[in-house]
This record gives C-alpha cells, structure tokens and sequence, in this order.
C-alpha cells in the first residue's frame, strides 16, 4: 500500500466524526493495518486486477450499502477506474 494513503487512513482511524470507512482490499499477506471503531477491512477475491477494480469493487461496494460518499481507487498509471455509479 502507498505510504500516503496507509497515514492518510491511519488519520482516519484517529477521527471520531461519526463516519464509518471501509478498506476494500485483495487478499494478501501484506497486513499493515487493522480495523477499528471506524474502520473496517473488507476482502474481495478476484482472479485479476482488473476484474477486480471493474467488477467485484464495485459489487462489493454495493453490498456495503451503496453509494459511498467517496471513493479512492489506489492503482498504477497503466490502470484507469471507467465503472460509473447509476
């Protein structure tokens, strides 16, 4: 994980704003953060990256609840996000 996004969470975990975050990871064995009061990890397997970003993030998020107020896709310059929310 980028070492901006994992202080920018880690921030987060700090806050107690009433907002509630979920960390959308593939599974792995690279663990550096837990889950807190705010903050929850959800795994979602997938065979690749991108089925992984196109499909299941998005069905994943959708599970979760639906639209999210944001949402923060970390992925390398080769990669673009090109799902829409309907």
């Amino acid at each position: 994980m980028d070492f901006v996004a994992l202080e920018t969470i880690r921030e987060l975990q700090k806050r107690n704003d009433g907002n509630e975050y979920y960390i959308i990871v593939a599974p792995g064995e690279d663990h550096c953060l837990e889950e807190s009061a705010n903050l929850s990890i959800v795994e979602v397997a997938c065979p690749t990256y991108p089925l992984w970003e196109q499909i299941a993030l998005p069905l994943a998020v959708k599970r979760l609840g639906g639209r999210p107020a944001a949402l923060h896709v970390q992925h390398s310059p080769r990669s673009a996000v090109r799902f829409r929310w309907c």
